[in-house]
């Protein structure tokens, strides 16, 4: 007797498989990454390790290892790392198409440089240990030891947008890119260093434009831009930054509401997380 396994049996056993994967990634972030995990819950983490996986496999990634990684990258870095202009040079790590020109034969014929497996083509598990070896790389120097230099820089972003005597916030006297970089180097210096002036520049350029897309106006439009310097470009839609996986958008008035009362939440959300952050690292959390 031959046992015939249909396609759709297959599918299903995949999604079987992804599913208690994606219950080991939740466990695996709850362990290793306890300060995000008091924040952002076990739902919130769930929803990051769905995202992130299906973005992995969208990029050609399938092994476990690979989707690990990509799951840890996008807790340490933003989910939407990969679309990130801050973090473009690291583009070679999960672009087959960067990585495979990478590997492109010298014209002497000597062999490529590189990791390839046999048939020529990027290797997997090797591009994964690149990104990982970018992204903490490029966290030792932005964020040091203990991510320090993260929980002051929130610590320092919650006060830009704490109102003061004469009832305006810091944020509130924003109004062009220089003096949003100037406000990044005085959030989180390291930060500012790490990534370059280039790149610095490329991300709040985008943050800005998505700012306007999601209908934020005046100082609010700042508030966003500073989210992004602190969290990543996708930070407003990312679970991994919400509560108890409850995104920032989805904590925010509707857009019914009016842009007064959009740019006030995204404010009080933004300052929530970030103290919700520090407070969970305070009370022994650990590292991220």
């Amino acid at each position: 007797m031959v046992l015939r396994i249909q396609p759709g049996q297959v599918e299903a056993l995949r999604r079987v498989a992804l599913a208690k994967y994606v219950d080991d990634l939740v466990a695996h972030g709850r362990e290793t990454y306890p300060t995000i995990a008091a924040v952002a819950g076990d739902e919130g983490l769930r929803r990051v390790a769905e995202d992130a996986t299906a973005r992995a496999r969208a990029r050609g990634f399938e092994g476990k290892a690979g989707l690990r990684c990509w799951f840890e990258t996008a807790l340490l870095l933003g989910l939407e790392f990969d679309e990130d202009p801050a973090f473009a040079a690291f583009a070679h790590c999960y672009d087959k198409d960067v990585a495979r020109a990478r590997l492109l034969p010298p014209e002497d014929g000597s062999v490529p440089v590189g990791a390839v497996s046999g048939d020529g083509e990027p290797n997997d598990i090797d591009m994964m240990d690149d990104l990982h070896d970018a992204c903490w790389g490029y966290l030792d120097a932005a964020v040091g030891e203990d991510f320090a230099e993260l929980y002051r820089g929130l610590a320092r972003a919650r006060a830009t947008l704490k109102l003061g005597d004469d009832g305006t916030a810091p944020i509130e006297r924003i109004r062009t890119l220089d003096d949003m970089k100037a406000l990044c180097e005085r959030v989180q210096a390291p930060k500012v260093e790490a990534l370059g002036p280039e790149a610095q520049h490329e991300m709040l350029t985008e943050a800005a434009r998505r700012a306007a897309a999601d209908g934020f106006e005046g100082h609010a439009r700042a508030i966003y831009v500073l989210g992004v310097f602190v969290g990543g470009i996708g930070f407003l839609r990312d679970p991994g930054l919400g509560v108890d996986g409850r995104t920032i958008e989805e904590r925010l008035p509707p857009i019914s509401a009016g842009a007064e009362a959009r740019g006030e939440g995204l404010a009080r959300e933004t300052s929530e997380v970030a103290r919700r952050m520090i407070d969970a690292a305070r009370a022994g959390a650990g590292a991220a």
